[in-house]
């Protein structure tokens, strides 16, 4: 359903260090792509996903000795 020329966008922007989030809206509003072809468009092309903000949260509050300056 989608072109080469989709997928070449796409790693243009991965390649920029674009969020997935962007290049997924940009694709499609652009193409008119629904969300499925989208996701399969950006796995394809090897875009990944975000890192998840839950490890950061709590390995943030896990209450652990910081690391200081001295």
């Amino acid at each position: 359903m989608y072109t080469r020329e989709i997928e070449r966008l796409v790693r243009m922007f991965a390649g920029q260090k674009l969020d997935r989030a962007y290049i997924k809206h940009y694709i499609m509003e652009n193409f008119q792509l629904d969300d499925r072809t989208a996701e399969t468009v950006l796995d394809r092309c090897g875009v990944k996903q975000p890192p998840s903000r839950r490890g950061a949260a709590e390995e943030k509050n896990s209450g652990g000795r910081k690391q200081g300056f001295f």
